[in-house]
Parts: C-alpha cells; sequence; structure tokens
C-alpha cells in the first residue's frame, strides 16, 4: 500500500502455493483496500472525463499526461492508485482553462509555480501544466523546452481511447517516455519515489515497445542531451532483474556494465526505503515555514543532491542553485 502497487499485486496472490499466501486477516484487508481504491478510481475517471470534455473543445492543443493514460497499461486499469489530472497546455490557453472551470464550480490556487497552476473541481484536483516538467540546469532547459514545443504541438500529439470510450491527445512514445524518466528525477531530488513510479515507466515503455526500438537512436541521443542516460539505465536495470521485463527489442536497456548495476541498486534501495541514504524522509513544504524550517529543508535538498551525484550528476549539480532562483522569482511574482 505504501509503495501504491497493492491493487496490481492483489490478482498475483491466488497464483501462490497455499503456504505463501497472507493470513485470511490480511487477506480481507487487502480485498477492502482494493475494492474501495476500483470504486475511487470509477469516481476520478468520470470527474476526469467531465473536466477534459470541458476544456477540449476550446483548445486543440490539450494533452493529457500520466494518471489514466498510464491506467490503461496495467492488467486492470482500475487497480492503479489514482492521482491527480495532469493536463498540458500553453501558456496562451492557460486564462481560457481556467475561466472554463472556474464556470463550472472550480476552485484555483493562486499560489505561484514554475511550471502549473492547480484547480480543484468536485474534490479533483486539476493540474494545468505550461511546462510539463522543468530543468534545474539551465542549458538542459533549454533543450528540453525545444523538444516539448516540437513533440506536443497539436499535430505531433496522438490519438489515444481510454475508459472505453473516451478519446483523448496524448504525447508521442519517444516523448512520453522522456517525460517520464525526468518526471522520475523530479521526485528523486524533490520528493519521493516509490515501486508504482517505477510500474508505471516500465508498463509504458512495454506498451511503446515497436515505436523506441525503431527510434531508438534518436531516444538515447535525446537522453544523453539532457542527461537523464544514467537514470534511463538504472530504471531498465530494476525493471529486467526485479520487475521481470523481457529485454529483447527494449530500447536502452540492454547489456548493465558493473556501474551500471551498481546505479540500479542503488536507485533500487532508494526506491524501497523511499528516501536518500544518510536523509531524512520527504517532509512536503507548507506556507508560513519558519526561516529556520525553510534553511533545514535547503540542508536536506543539498544532502540529497550530494547523494545523487552518481545518478543524475548534471541537475544534482545544479539543484542547489536553481532552487534558490525559483525561491526567489515566486516571492516577488
Amino acid at each position: 500500500m505504501r509503495h501504491e502497487i497493492a491493487g496490481v499485486l492483489f490478482d498475483g496472490i491466488s497464483t501462490l502455493p497455499e503456504k505463501q499466501r497472507p493470513q485470511d486477516e490480511i487477506l480481507m484487508q487487502w480485498a477492502a483496500y482494493v475494492y474501495s481504491a476500483e470504486r475511487n478510481y470509477q469516481m476520478y475517471s468520470k470527474r476526469c472525463s467531465e473536466v477534459w470534455h470541458l476544456l477540449s473543445s476550446n483548445i486543440s492543443s490539450l494533452a493529457l499526461m500520466k494518471g489514466l493514460l498510464l491506467s490503461r497499461h496495467y492488467p486492470r486499469p482500475a487497480r492503479r492508485n489514482i492521482g491527480d489530472m495532469d493536463l498540458l497546455l500553453t501558456s496562451s490557453a492557460l486564462p481560457v482553462a481556467i475561466d472554463s472551470l472556474q464556470e463550472h464550480g472550480a476552485v484555483i490556487d493562486t499560489q505561484s509555480d514554475p511550471k502549473h497552476t492547480t484547480a480543484v473541481y468536485k474534490s479533483l484536483n486539476v493540474e494545468l501544466h505550461f511546462k510539463s516538467i522543468y530543468f534545474y540546469n539551465t542549458k538542459t532547459e533549454k533543450r528540453f523546452q525545444l523538444l516539448e514545443t516540437e513533440q506536443t504541438a497539436s499535430e505531433a500529439l496522438s490519438n489515444e481511447i481510454i475508459e472505453g470510450d473516451l478519446s483523448v491527445k496524448a504525447f508521442p512514445p519517444l516523448f512520453e517516455m522522456i517525460y517520464l524518466t525526468a518526471h522520475i528525477q523530479h521526485h528523486l531530488l524533490l520528493e519521493e519515489i516509490n515501486l508504482r513510479h517505477i510500474t508505471d515507466w516500465m508498463l509504458a515503455l512495454k506498451y511503446n515497445r515497436t515505436t523506441l526500438g525503431i527510434m531508438e537512436s534518436q531516444l538515447i541521443n535525446h537522453l544523453d542531451q539532457l542527461g537523464l542516460t544514467r537514470l534511463w539505465r538504472a530504471l531498465g536495470y530494476i525493471s529486467v532483474k526485479y520487475l521481470a521485463l523481457e529485454v529483447d527489442s527494449y530500447a536502452g536497456c540492454t547489456h548493465f556494465d558493473p556501474k551500471e548495476a551498481q546505479r540500479g541498486e542503488f536507485l533500487f534501495r532508494i526506491t524501497l526505503s523511499q528516501r536518500i541514504p544518510g536523509c531524512r524522509p520527504y517532509e512536503p513544504r507548507r506556507e508560513g515555514e519558519s526561516i529556520i524550517k525553510k534553511a533545514r529543508l535547503y540542508g536536506e535538498l543539498l544532502k540529497r543532491c550530494f547523494r545523487l551525484r552518481t545518478l543524475i550528476p548534471r541537475e544534482a549539480i545544479a539543484a542547489p542553485v536553481g532552487f534558490l532562483v525559483n525561491a526567489y522569482r515566486r516571492r516577488w511574482n
């Protein structure tokens, strides 16, 4: 449950020998959790559909990110844990989206953020992204924004059918995988990751295997330019060794050398413990924090970056400075 994969593992219990199955009391608690999560998923998907129909009629470049898109890769989509609804749109379309949501009772969070605005629609958090992700390294950020502009233009987005009959726009496979890798990097630096993040990544990779195999050289080139190659390989190592991903025809996920295996094991330890070795567990930021609390959290960021320097070196070096720059911009905006 802590790793948000209780649903996808639940069906596997029936394949275990009797002596390896959990006790009946645990099974009952597990079943109750899974069926409750499925009901939440149905409510979540219904509200996501309402928001999509509400916004897509007026915004041509709207794209759905993560969430329902990734759940379609699971054996039973309703057993993937739910969360926010993430949408990508241009900054010029943001006022249109905000007005449409407010007209239908949504509450807009006015707190400044470098990449998105949040609206609450019938208890569903809707994140309106005008950047899918950001990098602290300025050169990498410029490269990624050029790639994002190219890959998320209206004509470049792919059509996907989810929840039976809901037609949505989604990232093309190459950009989806780069984005998911960058998203995990962002969580490593500033939040935490769990097995659900890696399961999402692996299942998306499996779904997109044919396209990524054809575009392998282009994918690897983009990963190198964005400083994501080491993390990509570490995620591939975990998927192959611990999650039983078959390696044939998967772009950039074969023949791991000893250093790559070491980084993969390091990332796996971080994932299982949900904390960077030598650092405190993740603490959400809150408004009105004292200067002392902010200084302590910044100290934790410095420790995180030092520990992660072998896995994501470019961002680990740039994050301490970039974090202060973003904090300054939020304060004066």
